[in-house]
C-alpha cells in the first residue's frame, strides 16, 4: 500500500511537468500568432523599430520566463532581435555583463553596403549602457526557421546553435501572410533542462532519477546529462605569433565555420551544440592562436556548400583533399585520416569491396565528395544519395540497397547511436589514396589564406598528449561503446510507439533494473514540426520503496516500544514456542551447511509451528535437488566441452571421453585398494570423487585454442594442406626442363640423338627416385638418419626457374611476412627445397607466463618454422620443435583456463589435478617439470590413463594403434624410467582395468595374450 501510494504520488508529479512542457509550448505557438497580429509589423511601413521590440516583444519576453529571444526579418536580410539576458545566466556567462543588463537588442542592416551588427545593452528601463557595432554576415533568409515559415501555422525547428549567440535551442517561427516579414522566438535547450532538473527534484531527491526530452528518432533535446560539463582539455601553452598573425587575427576577428549535426563522431551536434573529434580539435586551436571560431548549425551538407561558395562561411570542415575541393579554396593541412568502409546486411559476403558493387546499388550521403569519384572509377555502380549516415544505415538494414558508403568511425558510432543492428563492416584499406584520399582537411575560402597560416601552425604545435585525448575520447572503442545525442534506452522508443503506454506510470525493466516509466507525447497542437517530441521520467523501483520502507520502519520502532511494555507477561507464555524455534534454527543450520541427510522435523501443539517445521524439512529436500539438478547442469556443461574438444578433430575423437571414463575407474580402484601404497588416500566425500571426476573431463580442455591443422598434422610438409603437392609440382618443371634441353640439344646436334635420349633417360629416373624418396621422407614413418638428411641438402639445391611473381594473390597476412622481401626481377631462380624468411612466423606476442602458475617450459624462437628443409628434416615423426611446443602449450591453457574459473573449496583441486597429467616422476615432465614429491594419487592416475589411451587409440594420424600387450609392455618401460607411478601400473594390472577397457575401446585384433605375471613380478623387484 505504502509502495503504491508512493507511485501515484510520482506519476501525479510527471503529470505536472507534462503538462508544464505542453503549457510552455503552446505559449510559445500563441505568443508568436499574437505578435504576428501587430498591425504595425502588418503595414511594414515607417516601422519604430525601437518602440517594438522595447515595448511588445519586451512584455511577451517578460510574460513567460523560458522564452529567451523574439525578433523578425524581412527578405532583404534586415534582422531585428530582442533577448532577454536574465532567462538563462548559464547561456551568457562568456559575455562581460553588468549586474544591470537586462535585455539585448540586435539590429543586423545594410549601411552603405557594408553589413553591420549593432549590439545595445539595456537594463530592465531601457537605460542605454552600452552600444556595439560589428561587421557581420548574418543572413537570415538563409536560415532554417526563415525558409520553413508558413502562413497557416507555426513552425518548429530542430535543435540548432543560435548564430548571434552561440547558444544552442529551438525556434517558433510565423510568416506574416502577404508581406516578407517573418517572427522567430527562441527558447534555449538549457533552460527546458534546467526547468526539469527542478521538476525531477520535486519528484525524488536523489541521483537515481532520469529524464529525457526526445525526438521520436531518439535525438536527446533536453536532460539532466546535458547540463554536464564537458571534459576539460589538456593544457597546452599559447603560441608565439608574429606581428603580421596577430594583425591577421585582428583583422578576421571571427571566423564562420560549418557544423554537421549527424556526421558522428568526427562532427556532429547534441541538441544543436557542437560536438566531435573537429570540433574539440579547432576549439583548441582557438585557445593557443587567439582565433575565434563561431560555428553554424542547422543545416544539411549541400547547404553548407553552397553557403561555402556563397562567401557565408569562412571555412568548411571537415573535408576530403579531392580535386572539386581543391578548386573552392584552401586545404587546411590533414585533421586526422579515417578509412572508408562498406557496410552491408548481416551475412551477405558477397560484397566486401567496390568492385563488388558493380550493376548494384550503393547508398552515400547526399553531396559527398566522394561521390564523383565513384562515379568516375566505378561507373557501373548505381549511387543512390540519402539524406545521413544514419539513412544510410537503415537502408542497407531494410535492404534497400545493396551496400552503403562511409567513413568506418562514423558508421560504427551512428550504428550505436540509433541501435542499428543487422549489418557487417569491411573496412576499405585497400583504396588507393591518391584516388580516395582518406584525410580531413579544412577548406578556407582564398582570400584568407593568412588565417589558414595561423590554423596549420595550430595544427603542428598540438601536442601527442592531446591528440591521444582526441582518439580517447571520439574514436577508441571503449568510447563507441558509450555514445552520445540519442536516448541511453532503446525500449523508450519501443514504448512510445503504443499510445496505451503514454501517460502513466508503467514498470518495466532497463538494463536489468526494475524501472517505472512516465512516458508522454508532448502536444503540439497545430504546429508544423519534422518529428513529434516525448517525455519520459525514469524512477528505479528501489528509489520508490526506498522512501515507502523509512515509513515503515517508523511503525515497526512504535510497535516495538509497544511490545517492550508486554515482555513480561509474553515472556510467561513464550516457552512452548520458544524451544521449538531453536530446533528449528539447527535444522536450518544443516541446510545451510548442506548436512541434507540430517534433516529431521518435529511435532508441536502449536499448529504454525509444526507447518513451519514441514515447510523447513521440504525446503531442505527441495535445495538438495536444486543443487543436484545444478550439479547435473554443470557435469553436462563439461563434458559436452570434452565432446566438442574431441569433436574438433576426427584424430582425437574420443579422446576425451576416454581418459576421464579410464581415470575414474582407476582412482576408484586405488581409493578402495588395501595395497599399502595407497593406505593414505582415499576418497572420503562424493565431493572428492566428483572433483577428481571434473578434472578428468576437462584435462585436455585447452587443446580448444590448439590448431587443428597442428593436431592433425599427419606428415612433414604439411600446414592447412599437405605441401608434398608443391614439391611434386617442381619436379614436374624439372622433368619438363629435361625435355626441352634434349629437344634444344637435339636440334643443334641431330647426330646425337641416341646419347641425349639416354641422358634424358638418366636424368628422369633420377628424378623418379628423388621425389620417391622426399615423398617417404615425408610420411616420417621412419628414423631419418645422417646420410638422408644430407641427401635432402643436396637435392635442396637443384634449381628451377619461376617466372610468376609470388607476392600477388596472398592474403594481407602474407603480405606483411613478405614485406621485408626485396623487389624482384623475374624470371627467379628458385630451389627445390627452400627454408625462406616468409617460412618463419613470429609469435603474435612475447610469451610470458604469470610467476604464480610455476610453468617453465620455454617457448621456441619463432611460433611456426615453415620451412620445407626444416620439417623435413624432423628426425622422428612429422613435428617440429615449433609445432611440438604449439600442441605442448595446450596444458598451459588448460591452466589459464580453469584458473580462472571461482571453482567452490570442495572443487578447489580441479585445475591442479586437470594440467598435471604430463608430467613425470623425475621432473622432466611440463609444464611445470613436477616431480614424484609433488605429484599426488588422483594426478598419477591421469599420467596413466592418459598415455594408455593415446597408446590404444586407432584414430591419429601419426600412427597405428598398438596391440594391448605392446601397450603394456611400452607402459612397464616407462615405469622404468620414472614416467609412470609403479603402484598404479601395479593396480592397473591386478584390478583387471586394463583389460575392461580394452574389451570396451579396442578392437578385436587389438586385444592380444599379456603375460600379467611376468610384469608384475619385474615391478615388484623395482624400488
Amino acid at each position: 500500500m505504502a509502495v503504491s501510494s508512493q507511485v501515484n504520488q510520482y506519476d501525479l508529479t510527471t503529470y505536472h511537468a507534462n503538462q508544464y512542457l505542453n503549457r510552455l509550448n503552446q505559449n510559445a505557438i500563441n505568443s508568436v500568432k499574437l505578435v504576428s497580429q501587430n498591425k504595425s509589423l502588418q503595414t511594414t511601413q515607417n516601422l519604430d523599430i525601437d518602440y517594438i521590440l522595447s515595448h511588445q516583444f519586451a512584455q511577451v519576453l517578460d510574460n513567460e520566463s523560458l522564452f529567451y529571444a523574439l525578433y523578425f526579418a524581412d527578405s532583404q536580410g534586415n534582422f531585428y532581435q530582442i533577448v532577454n539576458l536574465k532567462s538563462n545566466l548559464s547561456a551568457h556567462s562568456e559575455l562581460e555583463l553588468s549586474d544591470r543588463d537586462k535585455w539585448l537588442i540586435v539590429k543586423i542592416t545594410d549601411k552603405d553596403g557594408i553589413r553591420t551588427k549593432q549590439s545595445n545593452y539595456y537594463d530592465k528601463y531601457f537605460n542605454l549602457r552600452l552600444s556595439l557595432s560589428e561587421p557581420s554576415q548574418y543572413q537570415p533568409e538563409s536560415r532554417s526557421w526563415y525558409k520553413h515559415a508558413q502562413t497557416d501555422r507555426v513552425s518548429k525547428t530542430n535543435p540548432y546553435l543560435f548564430s548571434n549567440q552561440q547558444i544552442p535551442g529551438q525556434t517558433y517561427s510565423f510568416k506574416i501572410e502577404n508581406s516578407n516579414l517573418v517572427i522567430g522566438l527562441d527558447i534555449v535547450l538549457s533552460s527546458i533542462s534546467e526547468a526539469l532538473v527542478a521538476q525531477n527534484n520535486n519528484i525524488h531527491q536523489g541521483a537515481d532519477t532520469q529524464f529525457f526530452m526526445f525526438q521520436e528518432s531518439g535525438e536527446l533535446i533536453a536532460s539532466k546529462t546535458l547540463l554536464k560539463k564537458t571534459q576539460p582539455y589538456p593544457q597546452s601553452p599559447m603560441i608565439n605569433l608574429s606581428d603580421s598573425q596577430k594583425a591577421t587575427i585582428k583583422k578576421f576577428p571571427i571566423l564562420t565555420i560549418s557544423n554537421e549535426t549527424n556526421w558522428a563522431p568526427i562532427d556532429f551536434s547534441v541538441a544543436g551544440e557542437p560536438k566531435g573529434y573537429t570540433v574539440d580539435l579547432l576549439k583548441h586551436i582557438a585557445l593557443i592562436t587567439g582565433l575565434e571560431f563561431k560555428f553554424v548549425n542547422g543545416y544539411n551538407w549541400s547547404e553548407f556548400l553552397v553557403q561555402f561558395d556563397n562567401k557565408e562561411l569562412d571555412i568548411l570542415q571537415p573535408i576530403f583533399p579531392t580535386y572539386q575541393n581543391n578548386q573552392k579554396g584552401r586545404l587546411s593541412e590533414s585533421l586526422l585520416q579515417l578509412p572508408f568502409a562498406i557496410v552491408t546486411a548481416a551475412g551477405r559476403k558477397d560484397t566486401t569491396e567496390l568492385k563488388d558493387l558493380t550493376n548494384k546499388t550503393l547508398a552515400i550521403p547526399a553531396g559527398w565528395s566522394v561521390i564523383p569519384l565513384i562515379k568516375q572509377h566505378y561507373p557501373r555502380i548505381n549511387i543512390v544519395e540519402v539524406k545521413d549516415t544514419k539513412s544510410v544505415l537503415e537502408a542497407v538494414a531494410l535492404r534497400q540497397v545493396d551496400a552503403g558508403l562511409d567513413n568506418y568511425a562514423v558508421l560504427i558510432y551512428t550504428a550505436k547511436q540509433y541501435y542499428l543492428n543487422g549489418v557487417d563492416y569491411y573496412v576499405l584499406d585497400k583504396l588507393p589514396q591518391d584516388l580516395f584520399p582518406q584525410t580531413l582537411h579544412l577548406l578556407v575560402q582564398p582570400e584568407k589564406q593568412a588565417v589558414l597560416d595561423i590554423i596549420n601552425l595550430g595544427l603542428a604545435s598540438l601536442s601527442d598528449e592531446f591528440k591521444q585525448w582526441l582518439i580517447d575520447k571520439w574514436l577508441a572503442e571503449s568510447t563507441q561503446a558509450n555514445t552520445i545525442g540519442t536516448i541511453a534506452h532503446p525500449e523508450l522508443l519501443e514504448l512510445a510507439k503504443n499510445e496505451e503506454n503514454l501517460g502513466k506510470m508503467i514498470l518495466v525493466e532497463l538494463n536489468q533494473v526494475a524501472t517505472y516509466v512516465y512516458l508522454a507525447k508532448l502536444t503540439h497542437g497545430d504546429l508544423n514540426q519534422q518529428q513529434s517530441d516525448y517525455l519520459a521520467f525514469l524512477i528505479p523501483k528501489h528509489a520508490v520503496t526506498k522512501q515507502s520502507r523509512q515509513q515503515i520502519l517508523y511503525s515497526i520502532l512504535l510497535t516495538a516500544l509497544c511490545l517492550f511494555f508486554l515482555l513480561p507477561v509474553s515472556w510467561y507464555f513464550a516457552s512452548p514456542i520458544v524451544m521449538p524455534i531453536k530446533r528449528l534454527t539447527e535444522e536450518t543450520e544443516k541446510v545451510k551447511n548442506r548436512h541434507f541427510d540430517k534433516i529431521t522435523t518435529l511435532s508441536s501443539r502449536i499448529i504454525e509451528i509444526e507447518t513451519l517445521a514441514k515447510s523447513i524439512w521440504k525446503m531442505g529436500k527441495a535445495v538438495e535437488k536444486h543443487e543436484q539438478d545444478q550439479k547435473a547442469l554443470i557435469e553436462s556443461f563439461i563434458q559436452l566441452i570434452a565432446q566438442a574438444i574431441d569433436d574438433k578433430s576426427p584424430y582425437t575423437a574420443g579422446h576425451c571421453d576416454r581418459v576421464p571414463k579410464l581415470g575414474i575407474s582407476l582412482a576408484k580402484a586405488a581409493s578402495d585398494s588395501n595395497l599399502t601404497a595407497f593406505k593414505n588416500f582415499k576418497f572420503n566425500s562424493p565431493d572428492e570423487l566428483r572433483e577428481f571426476s571434473i578434472a578428468a573431463w576437462l584435462h585436455d580442455c585447452g587443446k580448444i585454442t590448439t590448431p587443428e591443422h597442428i593436431v592433425d598434422k599427419g606428415t612433414k610438409l604439411e600446414t592447412i594442406y599437405n605441401r608434398i603437392h608443391e614439391i611434386r609440382m617442381r619436379f614436374e618443371v624439372l622433368w619438363r626442363d629435361a625435355e626441352i634441353e634434349y629437344y634444344k640439344a637435339l636440334q643443334q646436334h641431330p647426330n646425337n640423338q641416341s646419347q641425349l635420349q639416354q641422358r634424358l633417360k638418366q636424368q628422369q629416373t633420377k628424378l623418379i627416385q628423388d621425389f620417391s624418396f622426399i615423398a617417404e621422407t615425408n610420411v616420417g614413418g621412419e628414423f631419418l638418419d645422417q646420410e638422408s638428411t644430407s641427401r635432402l641438402k643436396t637435392l635442396s639445391q637443384i634449381a628451377w626457374l619461376r617466372h610468376f611473381d609470388d607476392k600477388i594473390g596472398i592474403s594481407p597476412v602474407e603480405e606483411l611476412r613478405m614485406a621485408a622481401k626485396d623487389t624482384e626481377r623475374l624470371p627467379v631462380i628458385e630451389f627445390l627445397l627452400a627454408d625462406k624468411p616468409e617460412h618463419l612466423i613470429e609469435h603474435d606476442k612475447k610469451i610470458e607466463y604469470d610467476p604464480k602458475l610455476g610453468i617453465k617450459l620455454l617457448p621456441p624462437e619463432y611460433k611456426y618454422n615453415l620451412g620445407e628443409l626444416h620439417n623435413l628434416s624432423i628426425t622422428r615423426g612429422t613435428l617440429t620443435a615449433e609445432d611440438r611446443f604449439k600442441i605442448n602449450e595446450h596444458i598451459i591453457s588448460t591452466i589459464k583456463m580453469l584458473e580462472q574459473v571461482p571453482f567452490p573449496p570442495e572443487l578447489a583441486k580441479v585445475p591442479r589435478y586437470a594440467s598435471t597429467h604430463h608430467e613425470t616422476l623425475k621432473g622432466t615432465g611440463y609444464p611445470r617439470r613436477l616431480s614424484a614429491d609433488d605429484l599426488s594419487i588422483p594426478e598419477r592416475v591421469l599420467v596413466l590413463a592418459d598415455i594408455f589411451e593415446a597408446l590404444t587409440a586407432a584414430d591419429r594420424p601419426y600412427k597405428k594403434a598398438k596391440p594391448l600387450s605392446v601397450s603394456i609392455d611400452i607402459l612397464y618401460k616407462m615405469v622404468l624410467d620414472e614416467h609412470v607411478d609403479k603402484d598404479i601400473f601395479e593396480l592397473f594390472l591386478t584390478s583387471g582395468i586394463y583389460l575392461e577397457y580394452a574389451k570396451q575401446y579396442l578392437s578385436d585384433n587389438q586385444i592380444d595374450k599379456v603375460d600379467i605375471e611376468f610384469y608384475l613380478n619385474k615391478i615388484r623387484q623395482v624400488k
